[in-house]
């Protein structure tokens, strides 16, 4: 690994934490829970990391163990993308989902990843653009911009004040990064989708 790709592979794990950390903007203390929210997930991190190291040599004993151990990490990491905003919602309004598997629950699980498809494809199409087809990109683009808007369309509902607004994008940006990593832990390099 080259010196460059070090550095941005550091600033991506620590754009991660911070996402992560930013849960505790979210909590009625969050000079605290911040500090606590990035330890934690540090500390989460940097186990997982420890042990991805450590069994580096599984991929070339056993390649297939070594797939489905991606697979399953890859789609851990999905689940908790898609359960991450039925979670925030419940968080903000206590008495929204009647049950744990409600029809809203559901809903929101169905819509969770619906979005994280579309974002999925949206980057397909803005690969496209790079191989020459910039209609492609242009498409791939459009559905970014409007995915952006998902987590206010959905707060409108629940409650519009900046700190519930914060807390749905600090979602959003949470479960683009982490469906994002468990992709690429699915598809191991390949990082465009396609």
């Amino acid at each position: 690994m080259t010196a460059v790709k070090k550095i941005i592979n550091v600033i991506g794990w620590l754009v991660l934490l911070f996402c992560f950390a930013a849960i505790g903007f979210g909590t009625a203390n969050p000079k605290l829970m911040v500090p606590v929210y990035f330890v934690v997930f540090a500390v989460i991190f940097g186990l997982v990391l420890l042990y991805v190291k450590n069994h580096k040599t599984l991929a070339q004993e056993n390649p297939v163990r070594a797939l489905i151990y991606r697979r399953v990490l890859g789609g851990i990491l999905l689940l908790i993308s898609i359960l991450a905003p039925r979670k925030v919602i419940s968080m903000i309004d206590t008495e929204y989902f009647a049950g744990t598997f409600d029809l809203m629950g559901i809903l929101f699980i169905i819509g969770a990843a619906v979005v994280i498809a579309a974002g999925a494809f949206a980057v397909k199409m803005i690969n496209k653009m790079y191989e020459g087809n910039l209609v492609s990109g242009i498409i791939g683009y459009l559905i970014v911009i409007a995915l952006s808007t998902v987590p206010a369309l959905v707060m409108v509902n629940f409650d519009t004040s900046y700190e519930s607004l914060g807390l749905a994008y600090y979602t959003a940006i949470i479960m683009a990064g982490v469906s994002w990593w468990g992709l690429s832990i699915i598809f191991k390099d390949e990082h465009t989708l396609g």
